[in-house]
């Protein structure tokens, strides 16, 4: 008997359960987009001073008025699956960011194999954080949600990336900032009861060259533990009339060592004024990167 017949029906099978579950992922996306609490988050007028280091950073890099109340990103790069050491898959991702809200979710695939992917969510909704992953849209890798800590953890993603929607930093989106020398500030942001504050260090050009917090809760053995963690950017080019870190990295600091997890290009940005057309809209594309591996890969594989 020829196996032949045999191969195909495995291959078609297999075939189906990948589309199937990229489908079931899909839906799990939307769900998750729609529940977005679009009210906005600031609480004071505006009037606050700023550092110089910070003014003259938002002076460089945005429009004067510019004012948008929600993004859609695309990046691409790798990530470290390994705990410790290095074990560096290609992704690609599509994140909805609603600033004014504080609201986001990153949508990301991680190549295992050809063809398979390790599908992420991770995200600020509502008050709550999420990170949610699952192999080929099926099996269970990771899920945790309500935890107070995990929202904490993503709301300090969301005030790091804001170098992507640059606007939200002003202080009447609710961003209180304290000068830290000439060319560091801290920022801090309230959601709930949640109070989080990160260092932006700005170079000679006056572009955000990086971010740290002392304390971003990292889990080990299950439970959260306080852990350094910081992203680097450069390369800064123009995206949509402003000035954005084509290029990125993000890491924590175990035992006094570096431990890069996360290293990425901005491929797109989108901007819109009405975050509930955009969330529409970010909803029927969502589909987008699960084609999208092995083409004109930009990132250099980590050493």
């Amino acid at each position: 008997m020829s196996l032949f017949p045999l191969l195909l029906l495995a291959i078609t099978l297999i075939s189906a359960v990948l589309i199937l579950g990229n489908w079931r992922w899909q839906h799990k996306t939307k769900a998750r987009l729609l529940r977005f609490d679009l009210k906005p988050k600031a609480v004071r007028n505006g009037h606050e001073s700023i550092p110089h280091c910070v003014n003259r950073y938002l002076e460089s890099v945005m429009p004067q008025e510019a004012h948008f109340e929600s993004v859609i990103l695309t990046h691409r790069g790798f990530f470290n699956m390994a705990e410790k050491g290095q074990n560096w898959k290609a992704f690609r991702s599509q994140q909805w960011v609603a600033p004014n809200a504080y609201q986001f979710l990153w949508d990301g695939r991680i190549q295992i194999l050809p063809g398979l992917t390790v599908q992420v969510h991770d995200g600020l909704i509502g008050e709550l954080g999420i990170l949610q992953a699952q192999l080929a849209g099926w099996i269970p890798l990771a899920y945790q949600n309500d935890r107070a800590t995990l929202a904490q953890g993503e709301l300090l993603r969301f005030l790091a990336e804001s170098v992507w929607y640059p606007w939200m930093l002003k202080p009447e989106n609710g961003v209180s900032w304290q000068a830290i020398g000439e060319n560091k500030a801290e920022a801090s942001i309230c959601l709930g009861s949640n109070r989080v504050s990160l260092v932006f260090e700005f170079g000679d050009d006056g572009k955000v060259l990086s971010v740290f917090c002392h304390d971003r809760p990292r889990l080990v053995a299950g439970k959260p533990q306080p852990t350094p963690w910081f992203g680097r950017f450069w390369d800064y080019r123009e995206f949509n009339g402003f000035c954005l870190p084509h290029a990125g990295e993000v890491a924590w600091v175990i035992d006094g060592q570096e431990h890069p997890y996360w290293r990425g290009t901005l491929e797109t940005v989108e901007y819109a004024q009405s975050a509930e057309r955009q969330v529409g809209f970010g909803v029927k594309k969502a589909s987008s990167i699960h084609h999208a591996f092995g083409h004109d890969h930009e990132a250099h594989h980590p050493s």
